[in-house]
C-alpha cells in the first residue's frame, strides 16, 4: 500500500494546530474565570462581591472558595475590624493572586481592639500558596504572615503594620519573596523577619525601601534561625532600608548565605547596627550608614557559631557607643575595606574601635579611616583573649588613624610605629587627620586638600600573569557577583577598563568577569575610583556629596521626616531658585527640578523610597543644603 507523504504531513500539521488551539483556549478560558472581588465597610456578605455590591467582612473572604488567580480588593478609607483574613488560594506566574485596595484615599485598615497573640496574624496564609501579592493595606494590632512548605513567589508591597504583638511581617519556607515600600511601627517582635525552618528553606528574596522603627522587642530586619537552630537558604538582598529606635539590632543576619546588605541606614538601635552570627556566611555589608548605636554591643558585629566570608565596605559608622566593628566567635575570612568610623559623642565605653576576640582568623583591613573626636577610645585596634595579628593572619594596610591629642599608643597596647614595625601592619598607613570637609557639621567627605585622596591601595592583587575571564587573586571576598539577585561589582584590574564580576569562587580566590582581559602578576584589583588611586575612607572624592548645613541663608524644610513623600521648602526671603536636587546617602542624584523662578515656598513630591537624602538648592544667593528623611 502506498502512503501519500504530503497528505500525511498536512494531516499531522492540522492535528498539531488543533492541539495548540485547544491548549490556548483552555488557558484563556481559565484566565477568564479569574475574578475580582471587593470588600467595603458598608457592604453585605450576602452580596456577590462586585464593586457595586461588595462584601463586608474578612470572614467572608477567609471562608470563600476562590479560583486560582482571583483577586480581593478592600476599599480605601475603610476600616475592617476584628476578623482575621486567611489567604487560602493562589495565583500563577502570569496571573498572581492579589489582596489589595481599590478606590481613592488612604489605605484600607484591618484592625483589632488589642494586639493579636504572637502566633496569630491579621493577614496570613493558612497553608502553602504560590504567586501571591499583598499590597496597599494597613494593619493595626496585628501582623502579616506568609509561610508554608512549598510557598513560592510572595510579594508584600506598600503595607503598614502598627503595634503587632509578634513579628510585623513574617516569612518562612518561601522560595522567592519581595518586601518593598513597607513601614513597620512598634512591632512586638522583629519588624520584618525571614525565619528559619526545616526544609524547604526560605531563599531568593529581596527586602528593599522599607522603614522599621520604634520596635517593642528584638530587631528591625532579620534573617534568623528558628528556635531549634534551623536556618534559611541562600540569596537575600536587603537594599535601601531604614531601621531606627528598635530595642536590639537594626539588622540581624544570623542565618542564611550569600546575603547582601546594601545602602541601608540605621540609627539609635541600642543593640547595634548590624550583627552577623550563628551560621550566616558569605555576607556582605556595603554602603551602610550607622549613627549612635551599640550601647551594649557594637555598631557592626561579625561572626557567630561558624561564620566565614564576611565583608563590610564603603560604610559610615558615626558615634558607636561601644565597639565600631567587632569580630567575634568562630569567624574566618573577614574583609574590612573603605569604611569611615568616627568615634565621638558622650556615651562611648572606652573600647577598641575595631575589636578582635574569639577564634577568628584571616582578617584583611584596607583603606579605612578611624578617627576619634574626643580622645576617649583606649585602642584603635584591639586584640583580645590572646589573639594577635600574627596568630590570626591579620593584614592591615592603607588605613589612616587620628585623634586630636595625637596619642598613638593605641594599637593593641603599643605605638603606631611598633604596630608597623613589630606587627608588620599598615606599612602604607598613616597617623594623620583625614581633613574631612566639615567634621563639626557631619560632612565626612574628603576636603580638596585631604591626605586621603589618591592615597589608598588596591583591595587585592592578581596571582600570576594571564589572560581570559577567570582571574586568580590573593583575596576574592572583597567582591561579590550579585548573588543571583542583582548585578555584580564593577572592578578595575591593572590598567584595564572596568569589568563586571560574574562569579566569585571564594574557596579558590578566583574572579570570573564578563569579558576577556590580560593581566600581569601583582596587578591591583579595586572598585572603580577617581584620580590616580583609590581614596581612603567611605567616600571617593569627586563622586560623592558633602552635607554642609546652611550657608548664610536659613531655610525651613518640613515635614522632616516626610511620611507621604511631600517636602515643603520655606525661604525667609524671596530668592531666585535655579535648581533643586536630591541625592542619596552615597551621593547619587535621585531627583532634580529646574525652576528659574522666585518663590518663598516650594512643595516637592519626589516619589522616593524610604531613606536618608540630601537636598541641595542652587539659588542666586548661593548653594544651600540640608539632610531630609523620607519615611
Amino acid at each position: 500500500m502506498k502512503i501519500d507523504n504530503q497528505t500525511t504531513n498536512i494531516s499531522f500539521m492540522s492535528f498539531t494546530k488543533f492541539i495548540l488551539l485547544l491548549f490556548f483556549s483552555i488557558f484563556f478560558i481559565k484566565n477568564a474565570w479569574s475574578q475580582n472581588y471587593y470588600v467595603a465597610q458598608n457592604g453585605d456578605d450576602n452580596n456577590p462581591g462586585t464593586q457595586s455590591q461588595p462584601w463586608k467582612t474578612m470572614n467572608k473572604v477567609s471562608n470563600f472558595s476562590f479560583n486560582t488567580g482571583d483577586n480581593v480588593y478592600l476599599r480605601r478609607g475603610d476600616t475592617f475590624h476584628g476578623n482575621l483574613l486567611r489567604i487560602k488560594w493562589e495565583g500563577t506566574p502570569n496571573d498572581p493572586a492579589i489582596v489589595g485596595a481599590y478606590g481613592s484615599g488612604l489605605r484600607p485598615i484591618v484592625s483589632f481592639d488589642a494586639p493579636v497573640q504572637a502566633n496569630h496574624y491579621g493577614i496570613n496564609t493558612s497553608s502553602a500558596s504560590k504567586h501571591l501579592i499583598v499590597e496597599n493595606i494597613e494593619l493595626i494590632n496585628a501582623g502579616l504572615s506568609l509561610r508554608g512548605a512549598g510557598s513560592k513567589d510572595y510579594t508584600v508591597r506598600n503595607v503598614k503594620v502598627t503595634n503587632s504583638r509578634g513579628a510585623a511581617i513574617f516569612l518562612q519556607q518561601v522560595d522567592g519573596y519581595l518586601v518593598e515600600n513597607c513601614e513597620v511601627d512598634k512591632a512586638g517582635n522583629n519588624g520584618i523577619a525571614v525565619w528559619g525552618s526545616e526544609a524547604p528553606l526560605a531563599k531568593n528574596g529581596i527586602i528593599r525601601n522599607n522603614t522599621v522603627h520604634h520596635g517593642k522587642s528584638n530587631d528591625g530586619i532579620v534573617i534568623h534561625q528558628d528556635g531549634s537552630g534551623n536556618g534559611v537558604g541562600a540569596n537575600h538582598l536587603i537594599l535601601n532600608n531604614v531601621s531606627y529606635n528598635n530595642p536590639e539590632q537594626g539588622y540581624d543576619i544570623t542565618a542564611g548565605s550569600y546575603v547582601l546588605l546594601k545602602d541601608n541606614v540605621s540609627y539609635d538601635n541600642p543593640g547595634g547596627s548590624v550583627t552577623i552570627g550563628h551560621s550566616g556566611h558569605h555576607i556582605m555589608i556595603d554602603g551602610h550608614s550607622s549613627n549612635g548605636e551599640g550601647d551594649w554591643t557594637f555598631a557592626i558585629g561579625m561572626g557567630g557559631d561558624f561564620s566565614e566570608y564576611l565583608t563590610v565596605r564603603n560604610s559610615l559608622i558615626v558615634n558607636p557607643t561601644t565597639y565600631g566593628i567587632r569580630l567575634q566567635a568562630n569567624t574566618k575570612y573577614a574583609a574590612i575595606a573603605n569604611n569611615t568610623i568616627v568615634y565621638g559623642g558622650e556615651l562611648e565605653q572606652n573600647r577598641p574601635i575595631i575589636a578582635m576576640q574569639g577564634s577568628f582568623t584571616d582578617v584583611t583591613a584596607k583603606n579605612n579611616i578611624l578617627i576619634s573626636t574626643n580622645n576617649i577610645p583606649n585602642s584603635y585596634v584591639g586584640y583580645l583573649n590572646g589573639r594577635t595579628p600574627s596568630n590570626t593572619n591579620s593584614d592591615f594596610d592603607y588605613n589612616y588613624y587620628y585623634r586630636p591629642d595625637n596619642q598613638q599608643n593605641l594599637f593593641n597596647g603599643q605605638s603606631f610605629a611598633n604596630w608597623q614595625s613589630s606587627e608588620n601592619q599598615d606599612s602604607h598607613g598613616m597617623y594623620i587627620s583625614p581633613l574631612f570637609t566639615n567634621l563639626s557639621s557631619g560632612d565626612y567627605t574628603l576636603s580638596s586638600n585631604s591626605p586621603c585622596i589618591d592615597a589608598g591601595g588596591p583591595l587585592t592583587t592578581t596571582i600570576g600573569s594571564g589572560s581570559g575571564t577567570q582571574v586568580p587573586v590573593k583575596v576574592a571576598y572583597f567582591f561579590f557577583d550579585g548573588f543571583d539577585l542583582t548585578n555584580g561589582d564593577q572592578i578595575i584590574i591593572g590598567n584595564n577598563s572596568p569589568v563586571t564580576v560574574q562569579n566569585v569562587d571564594y574557596d579558590n580566590n578566583i574572579l570570573t568577569i564578563n569579558q576577556s582581559i590580560s593581566w600581569n602578576a601583582g596587578d591591583g584589583v579595586s572598585l572603580p575610583y577617581n584620580g590616580l588611586a583609590p581614596d581612603i575612607g567611605a567616600f571617593e572624592s569627586g563622586g560623592t556629596l558633602g552635607t554642609n548645613e546652611f550657608d548664610n541663608i536659613d531655610i525651613a524644610i518640613y515635614p522632616n521626616p516626610s511620611r507621604h513623600n511631600e517636602i515643603t521648602i520655606k525661604l525667609p526671603q524671596t530668592i531666585k531658585i535655579k535648581t533643586i536636587k536630591i541625592y542619596g546617602i552615597t551621593g547619587k542624584e535621585v531627583f532634580t527640578k529646574k525652576m528659574e523662578t522666585s518663590k518663598n515656598k516650594i512643595t516637592l513630591n519626589p516619589n522616593l523610597p524610604f531613606g536618608i537624602y540630601f537636598l541641595k538648592i542652587n539659588s542666586d544667593k548661593g548653594l544651600l543644603s540640608k539632610k531630609v528623611i523620607i519615611e
